[in-house]
């Protein structure tokens, strides 16, 4: 190979670097980036509401946490602990008597990016559900639901949910799916001031 030695064909050689750089650095993600997890930190106060398709099963209120992981300041993890809500009623009211059969525990890791508008938009990379009987008492798979199949009526876990979610404006919205039961449970809410 013939080394390069005039000032003409350096400079030519330099331009055919500086354009495949040029091209290189252009992609179509060019509206996201890595967003920092510590601007999401904190306590959230959120509505969760389980569903199947979009009948609504329960919903309440309840304390999200999120916080940093150890892989970056560009992945956040959101928890939440033994959620439990009013059930829906046939008339589309909350049960003053029913309750979810399960207390709900979610456990996620999402990456973020940032949009060009400032939303941040999540995908989750791991993510943990467990679901244990409310009061301690194994449910009767009679009791539940939409005719619900599930696992275990003392209680069941997996570490296989899957989540989707934005923030902005200190407004979250999450959609989980646990992916061991037919459901998907929508968690809206806002940052706590601290």
């Amino acid at each position: 190979m013939k080394a390069i030695t005039t000032p003409k064909a350096w400079l030519v050689a330099m331009l055919l670097v500086l354009c495949a750089g040029a091209f290189t650095a252009c992609s179509n993600d060019d509206n996201h980036t890595s967003a920092d997890a510590t601007q999401l930190m904190g306590l959230y106060d959120v509505t969760i509401t389980p569903s199947i398709g979009q009948q609504k099963m329960a919903q309440g209120s309840h304390t999200l946490y999120a916080e940093l992981t150890v892989e970056g300041r560009h992945r956040l993890r959101i928890h939440w602990e033994k959620f439990n809500a009013p059930m829906f009623g046939k008339d589309g009211q909350l049960s003053t008597t029913q309750r979810m059969p399960f207390d709900m525990t979610v456990d996620l890791v999402l990456e973020l990016q940032k949009n060009n508008d400032g939303e941040v938009t999540m995908q989750s990379v791991s993510g943990r559900f467990k679901a244990e009987p409310h009061a301690g008492t194994p449910v009767d798979p009679s009791k539940l639901p939409g005719g619900i199949a599930i696992p275990n009526p003392k209680g069941f876990e997996t570490d296989r949910a899957t989540a989707t979610g934005r923030y902005k404006d200190g407004r979250l919205w999450l959609s989980v799916s646990p992916q061991i039961l037919p459901i998907t449970i929508i968690v809206e809410g806002t940052k706590k001031r601290n």
